[in-house]
């Protein structure tokens, strides 16, 4: 099926059926790319931009060079990807997603609040206890706070 005109109207051909891609959709295949190559500890990926180029392809074809340098543009503009460019011999980009970086600060605050907690009651004995107590406080009271706000639903 191509497309075909009624009264002005062209209707957009599916991505399969066409020789070209537009750029959102080869924005959409990066971060696809970024977010399948980054790690839990490490969201950042280092790579040539030939690299990138040749591993984000569409039914075997590499993303042209123009169309990637005009996505990352966008993407950075956006906020959506970080990129910095290492010059020079053995140099490239340096490509993290705002996804990821969240991810990693989530993940690695969770790991020093545990490891902090664990270090506190190694040392202290009546730091466990505390510990304890702070950490059963704090869920009374959201389970408090969720069985008043229940009361106040309508539920019809």
């Amino acid at each position: 099926m191509g497309s075909w005109t009624f009264l002005g109207c062209k209707f957009k051909k599916d991505r399969s059926e066409r020789t070209r891609s537009h750029v959102h959709e080869w924005k959409a295949d990066i971060l696809e790319y970024l977010e399948s190559e980054c790690h839990r500890y490490r969201p950042e990926i280092e790579l040539t931009k030939s690299e990138l180029q040749a591993a984000v392809q569409y039914q075997d074809k590499p993303i042209p060079k123009r169309s990637l340098d005009k996505a990352i543009n966008e993407l950075k503009a956006e906020g959506k990807i970080y990129v910095k460019v290492k010059a020079g011999r053995g140099g490239g980009l340096v490509v993290a997603t705002r996804k990821a970086l969240i991810r990693t600060v989530i993940v690695v605050n969770q790991h020093v609040k545990k490891a902090y907690k664990n270090a506190i009651r190694t040392f202290f004995r009546e730091a466990a206890i505390l510990t304890k107590t702070v950490e059963t406080s704090g869920t009374e009271k959201k389970i408090g706070l969720f069985g008043e706000q229940t009361n106040l639903w309508d539920t019809g």
